[in-house]
Parts: C-alpha cells; structure tokens; sequence
C-alpha cells in the first residue's frame, strides 16, 4: 500500500552530490567562513568572491546581512565558500600566470578619474600596478584583485569577471583560455 501523501527526499550528506542539486543552505556558516577569511588573509571579499569561484553579489549579501536573519544560500557555492582556505590564498600568490589580460583590466581601471583609490581596496598600490603593467607574468592573487578592482569600479565586460557566473558554474580567471577570443 503506497503512502498517502508523497515521502519528503532523505536529506543528502554527500558534499559532491549537494554541490550538484539546485538545494539552498543556512547561510550562517558560510558567513562566519568568510568573515574569518577576510579577518586572515586579509584581501577585499570580492576578491575572495572570484577565487572561490561564486558570484561577487552572493559574497555582498552575505556579509551585509545581519546574523540575526540568517538567509539562504546555493549549496553549490556554499561548497566552493567552504573550500576556499587562507592556504589557498597562499597558492593563488605563488602561482604565476601571463599577465595579458591583467595589463589589459589594468588599463581599463586605469581610464578611470578614481582608478587609484579603487585599486587601493584590493591592496593594488601604484607601485605594484606600475609593476604589473609592464610585467609579462603575475601571480594569480594579482589578476583576481585587478578583476575584482575592475568589476567593484563598474567596468562591465570581460575584465570584471562578473559574467562569467551562471548556473552551468563559473570559469575562472586563473585558468588559461578562459577570456573568449572575441574578447582579447
């Protein structure tokens, strides 16, 4: 005999298959992750944003939201807040990648009359732009804060990283070939 009302889905305990479903999760923990992300290492939580892979907007919410109302977030990018460690920060400075497109965001920051205190927020200072625009290599921890500096000025298109968030999941600015090459 079937039950007369339909059974609730057992609550998933798997990180990986919780990453794949459409479910949303206590905010609250996260939030605490990434306040003490931003207390140890240090950067601008938009750039923590594009280094764990979730969309800036999310990162904004939730450390705008007061504790005391908790909100709901995608359990995709809860996983990928969760991953996120200051070890890995550590990794994305000592990884070198071309500095091409971080030249190119740079110049596009740099068209801007408050290019200098933007750039300030993400611990980007005049010296160590001037060294990035001439550099042929950076560290990957430089071109996110270059993108995050880009996309906090409002500069929309491929130097902000913005769009590169969808549901299919985001493509990171660190990984080679992923700026179109409509875009270059």
């Amino acid at each position: 005999m079937e039950p007369a009302h339909p059974t609730r889905p057992r609550p998933v305990t798997e990180l990986s298959a919780l990453g794949m479903s459409p479910a949303w999760v206590d905010a609250a923990p996260f939030r605490a992750h990434l306040r003490r992300l931003v207390a140890q290492t240090g950067e601008h939580p938009r750039v923590l944003a594009l280094a764990a892979g979730v969309p800036p907007a999310t990162v904004g919410a939730l450390l705008r939201r007061p504790a005391s109302r908790p909100g709901r977030i995608r359990a995709v990018d809860a996983i990928r807040l969760l991953s996120l460690t200051p070890a890995a920060i550590v990794e994305l400075a000592a990884t070198v990648v071309a500095s091409d497109d971080t030249r190119r965001r740079l110049a596009a920051l740099g068209s801007l009359a408050r290019a200098d205190r933007q750039a300030q927020w993400f611990r980007l200072t005049p010296e160590a732009a001037a060294r990035l625009r001439r550099a042929e290599w950076c560290s990957s921890l430089d071109a996110l804060r270059v993108a995050a500096a880009c996309g906090a000025a409002g500069l929309c298109g491929w130097w902000s990283a913005d769009f590169r968030f969808d549901d299919g999941g985001p493509t990171l600015l660190t990984h080679p070939g992923t700026v179109p090459d409509w875009a270059a």
